[in-house]
């Protein structure tokens, strides 16, 4: 039974239909290529925990790209595997309130403690959890995996402007975000990675590459029409031709 404003339902769809929330109109949003290669290329922090506790209304995509883009109503009535799922929900409800490690699990991912989204499991017990604890009126699910990540932003803008300037000064060089794993701390079920973030700079003629931090980032871009910087890097600098920057 679910008890939603007005009254008492026989199930989980029969409120839905009959007292939608608000979020049931919501699309659902893409995790896509571009978060994936913001948090693989410029990290700061990985946070992992396997026994984390969330707030399900914080959630408001997924890296699945069958269900991005489908409403949460449309979903939690037509979704691949809701068939199987929705019966699940009505034998066992209390699955949703445990406190224990979800088993079957279920994976989350945010970015910079911000909005959540599903990772490589739990898109369906998802939105049931949604419209579940909505009519319950709570708002908390324990026991999932959370990946968070925090990212270097101003980096990846520089990394975005210095892409820009070298393409348009036609410069022969390849520029790719590096970073290397500087700490970790973890025990049993979580860890925390932090990480150095540079710019790698080559030279696609001579082949000499140079490592750059943010402050010299900052430098090359302030001095890229000059010589004296890339000097120093062992770069050349070229008036034109050919050649022009590729990001990776």
């Amino acid at each position: 039974m679910v008890r939603a404003v007005d009254k008492t339902y026989s199930n989980l769809l029969e409120a839905i239909k009959h007292e939608p929330p608000s979020f049931a109109d919501k699309k659902i949003k893409k995790w896509d290529k571009d978060l994936t290669f913001i948090t693989s290329s410029f990290m700061k922090e990985h946070y992992w925990n396997s026994h984390a506790s969330i707030n399900v209304f914080r959630v408001v995509g997924t890296k699945h790209p069958d269900y991005a883009g489908l409403t949460w109503g449309e979903f939690i009535k037509s979704g691949k595997r809701m068939h199987i799922n929705i019966p699940l929900h009505t034998s066992n409800p209390g699955y949703y309130y445990e406190t224990a490690i979800k088993e079957p699990k279920m994976f989350f991912l945010s970015l910079d403690g911000g909005d959540l989204f599903i990772g490589d499991d739990g898109n369906h017990r998802t939105a049931i959890a949604m419209f579940e604890l909505y009519y319950k009126r709570v708002n908390t699910i324990h026991g999932v995996s959370l990946d968070e990540y925090k990212v270097d932003w101003e980096l990846k803008k520089q990394y975005e402007e210095l892409v820009d300037i070298v393409a348009h000064k036609k410069l022969p060089y390849v520029i790719k975000p590096c970073q290397k794993c500087i700490s970790r701390e973890d025990t049993a079920g979580w860890k925390m990675d932090r990480f150095e973030n540079k710019l790698s700079l080559r030279d696609v003629q001579t082949g000499k590459e140079s490592l750059l931090d943010y402050a010299q980032v900052i430098e090359l871009k302030d001095s890229i029409g000059a010589s004296k910087f890339l000097k120093l890097l062992g770069l050349k600098k070229t008036n034109g031709g050919n050649h022009h920057a590729k990001a990776k």
